[in-house]
């Protein structure tokens, strides 16, 4: 489904920070067939499956969840000390894979 292209152009638009129509989880969720329709700028006869505009509701939830995370990681970060970044490398693994991967990412 994260393959389809209505599905990457609804994630676009939820994750374009110069747009709000999708910005917040509740927003998706109240998502309907006419919303995305207007969206997208779909025609008179344009329709969606109902299990797929649930599951492509899932995914953009999932995808903002994601980005409010590294967000709030980001944060985390610069307001922590080099020594507490150095204890928390050292004792949790998970922080540090999520360090490193942001850092080898260009992040």
């Amino acid at each position: 489904m994260k393959n389809n292209p209505l599905y990457k152009q609804l994630e676009q638009i939820a994750l374009d920070e110069n747009r709000t129509e999708l910005s917040t989880i509740e927003q998706v969720q109240a998502m309907d067939s006419e919303t995305v329709k207007v969206l997208v700028g779909g025609g008179s006869g344009f329709s969606l499956d109902p299990n797929f505009l649930n599951n492509v509701k899932r995914g953009i939830i999932e995808t903002l969840q994601t980005k409010a995370t590294k967000e709030k990681l980001e944060q985390l970060k610069k307001n922590l000390s080099q020594e507490d970044l150095g204890f928390l490398k050292d004792n949790y693994p998970e922080f540090k894979q999520d360090v490193e991967g942001k850092e080898t990412d260009g992040g």
